[in-house]
């Protein structure tokens, strides 16, 4: 891409492609394993599956083969959990449970919808049941 003079490239750059490219820089400018961690997290909230794939396919190209066989041998044995919810971050509380529940295992999305449920009333119960038959 040629950058024309005045013109703001970065401008067509989607907001989820910019939080992940910010994220990227602060993770290496912590240089901890939190932020490596969260990184992570915040890949699945804001990427597809097939950019997550390309960032990994080419991360591990900058690898030699050692080193490549060392994260394929940690990733085999890798069993994410996502942690309880946090208090939402904005007003918009869907949008916090939207993020959370797409960085969730499958066990932990078990055990809060299950819990949920049993917290909810039984007018609550119905709208919920309709809104998941349809």
């Amino acid at each position: 891409m040629t950058q024309k003079r005045g013109h703001k490239w970065w401008a067509f750059i989607s907001p989820n492609h910019k939080a992940a490219g910010r994220s990227i820089t602060y993770a290496l400018c912590w240089d901890e394993p939190e932020a490596w961690f969260g990184l992570a997290k915040i890949f699945v909230a804001r990427l597809n599956p097939l950019e997550r794939a390309n960032l990994a396919y080419a991360s591990l190209r900058g690898l030699s083969k050692e080193d490549r066989m060392i994260v394929y041998k940690s990733v085999e044995e890798l069993k994410e959990i996502q942690g309880a919810p946090i208090a939402p971050w904005t007003e918009e509380i869907i949008e916090d449970a939207d993020y959370w529940s797409r960085s969730a295992s499958k066990e932990e999305l078990r055990a809060y919808f299950t819990a949920i449920i049993n917290q909810m009333s039984a007018d609550d119960k119905k709208i919920a049941a309709r809104h998941l038959t349809g």
